[in-house]
């Protein structure tokens, strides 16, 4: 499966003539976003207490959100993996299952 993905990266939507949001992948044949999220910069709750967040992750947390909302305003899939995720060894796995709910376009 893994050689049959086509995929872009850095795919951009536009929501108005000058504006948009780029996503770390887009899965063509899926119609799939797929966001990376570091634990630090994207706040994971798992690690952190959004209580005492800095700025900086104050606006990436308002930021993803809106990327939500435009890419389901916009037709796409979109799942979301946090850093701690990617890295343990069966993340690959993980991901494939992921990928698979969304079957194929036609």
């Amino acid at each position: 499966m893994e050689q049959d993905i086509k995929f872009e990266t850095q795919f951009e939507i536009r929501y108005n003539e000058i504006n948009f949001r780029s996503y770390d992948f887009y899965l063509t044949e899926f119609n799939l976003l797929i966001e990376a999220d570091g634990d630090y910069w994207h706040s994971n709750p798992n690690k952190y207490d959004d209580k005492i967040l800095t700025e900086v992750q104050k606006i990436n947390i308002k930021n993803d959100k809106f990327k939500n909302k435009l890419a389901d305003k916009s037709g796409y899939n979109l799942i979301r993996f946090w850093e701690t995720d990617i890295k343990k060894k069966n993340f690959k796995f993980k991901l494939f299952n992921e990928i698979k709910k969304y079957g194929k376009k036609d």
